[in-house]
């Protein structure tokens, strides 16, 4: 894809209209756009962050908010580049962990440029409309399963972390994988977490981007309160700092387009 400038607002989006997440999904790869990520993702979550939001009362009204800032092709591009795998805007996410897989754009966008910060969204309809399909997955659980996920102290997760870091079996079977770079666990479906998304797990055993030495403060890390940034599971680790605490929501899927409905 050629560029007469690196401007959000040059990118061709030619043939994509009417697509689904899929046909995004696609598209996306076929022009490489994670090659754009230095400018391109910078400049998507400002433009987010210059949104206007919608309240129901002191709720947001996700849906509302979207049709008010997506009224045109060219905005809901914008807004489907959101909704994508964040490994089609960013090639290798450990090396760029500010806009990576655990970021939930539009909210980061907003939290930077309004302050709005995340525990707000929690009393919102519509939230699956905002937070990127695998994040929000990982993120809304049943109360059952966030009192589990709340509930096991440090030392268990840390169990839990290196049973599903260790190699079970070939040449270097006892061995551990590194957990900055370890994306999902395995071989933890008898732990009381194995049944959750491994999203969910990576997040709490703080692996991967979790890890506290690549983790920032706009990553969704503490499932209780989505603006604090917990403790190192190891109390060494380096880490950057902390907030406060608040409630949950139930789950919806988001797989009709907000403009349809």
């Amino acid at each position: 894809m050629l560029f007469k400038k690196q401007e959000l607002h040059y990118i061709d989006f030619a043939g994509t209209e009417g697509l689904n997440t899929a046909g995004w999904e696609t598209w996306a790869e076929s022009v490489s756009l994670s090659h754009l990520h230095t400018w391109l993702l910078p400049q998507l979550v400002a433009w987010y962050g210059n949104w206007t939001l919608v309240y129901n009362g002191t709720a947001i009204d996700c849906l509302e908010t979207i049709k008010l800032n997506c009224p045109d092709p060219q905005s809901r591009a914008f807004y489907m580049l959101s909704r994508i795998k964040r490994s089609l805007l960013l090639a290798t996410q450990t090396k760029t962990p500010d806009y990576a897989t655990l970021t939930p754009l539009i909210m980061m966008g907003l939290k930077r440029m309004k302050g709005v910060n995340y525990e707000s969204w929690k009393s919102s309809t519509g939230l699956q409309y905002i937070l990127e399909p695998r994040l929000f997955d990982a993120v809304i659980l049943a109360p059952e399963d966030l009192e589990i996920c709340c509930g096991l102290g440090s030392d268990r997760l840390l169990e839990i972390q290196v049973q599903g870091l260790t190699t079970k079996s070939g040449k270097t079977a006892g061995s551990m994988k590194p957990a900055k770079s370890t994306w999902s666990l395995t071989g933890i479906q008898d732990t009381e977490i194995g049944h959750l998304p491994k999203l969910t797990q990576t997040i709490i055993t703080q692996c991967w981007l979790a890890h506290p030495e690549l983790r920032t403060p706009y990553m969704i890390l503490d499932l209780e309160n989505w603006d604090n940034l917990p403790k190192p599971l190891v109390s060494n680790e380096i880490f950057k700092q902390e907030p406060e605490q608040k409630p949950i929501r139930t789950k919806e899927a988001a797989e009709v387009l907000p403009w349809d409905l």
